[in-house]
């Protein structure tokens, strides 16, 4: 029995010794042959993509200001990229056409995307088609929102772009635009806000009444309670009294 389990255990350490080798082999090799080498179709996916971004043109991003946003009226958010070509940049503008111009590229000579991520105290209704063509210099594509203010005070839209080859789902190159504003309150929001008041002042000056109505009705009937019970109370030594007297009167009748 002792040299069969050995047997057994001589032959699970040679079993367990040439995995070993084997596995130690396979590793060498594979760090020999260094890192597996991308696909074809990565290569040229990569290839293709460098080469779209390369030849992509310089777009300006421009978009009305939220200066005169009111409380509960809609008005219309603009926002036009063009195409201006290659090259470098050469002038900074801030505004053009009484519009806002963003400081970075949104490049073109593509299909451009624009979406409105978040809208902070404005409800924003897009009404125009996400991607649009501007596909060459001079041209431009624009993009409307109806906007409306919620309550007075700061709001905020972030717009974020894509620029995509063609009819491809991947986005060569995005940015995030910040749009700044506030919303201003309306005559009618005012007298709103000031009707609102009154009747929380009318409200509150109610549920007051009732309550000291309320406070005061339990007073009287405290004060019933106990002047009933002070009458009680004073009636109670008169009655003892008188028939004492009656009773010393009939003694003093029997006493002949």
């Amino acid at each position: 029995m002792a040299r069969d389990s050995r047997s057994a255990s001589q032959v699970a350490m040679i079993i367990g010794a040439a995995a070993a080798s084997i596995a130690i082999t396979f590793l060498a090799a594979a760090c020999a042959a260094g890192p597996v080498p991308p696909r074809p179709k990565e290569v040229l996916f990569r290839a293709t993509l460098l080469d779209n971004k390369a030849s992509l043109d310089r777009g300006v991003l421009s978009y009305t200001p939220l200066s005169h946003i009111k409380t509960a009226t809609v008005s219309q958010f603009k926002v036009v990229v063009t195409d201006v070509g290659r090259g470098p940049q050469t002038a900074s503008i801030i505004r053009f056409h009484g519009m806002q111009v963003f400081q970075e590229d949104v490049p073109t000579g593509a299909i451009v995307g624009i979406r409105a991520v978040i809208c902070d105290n404005l409800t924003c209704q897009g009404e125009s088609t996400t991607r649009q063509p501007v596909l060459a210099p001079g041209q431009r594509a624009t993009w409307y929102w109806q906007i409306t203010g919620r309550k007075p005070g700061r709001a905020e839209i972030v717009l974020r772009t894509d620029t995509y080859f063609l009819n491809s789902s991947v986005s060569l190159i995005s940015r995030i635009v910040y749009v700044y504003g506030r919303v201003h309150a309306t005559a009618a929001f005012n007298q709103q806000q000031t009707g609102r008041k009154i009747a929380n002042v009318t409200k509150t000056g109610i549920n007051l009444i009732e309550t000291i109505g309320s406070v005061a009705g339990a007073i009287l009937a405290v004060g019933s309670v106990v002047g009933w019970l002070v009458v009680r109370a004073r009636r109670k030594p008169a009655a003892d009294g008188h028939d004492g007297a009656t009773t010393s009167g009939s003694q003093g009748k029997a006493a002949p």
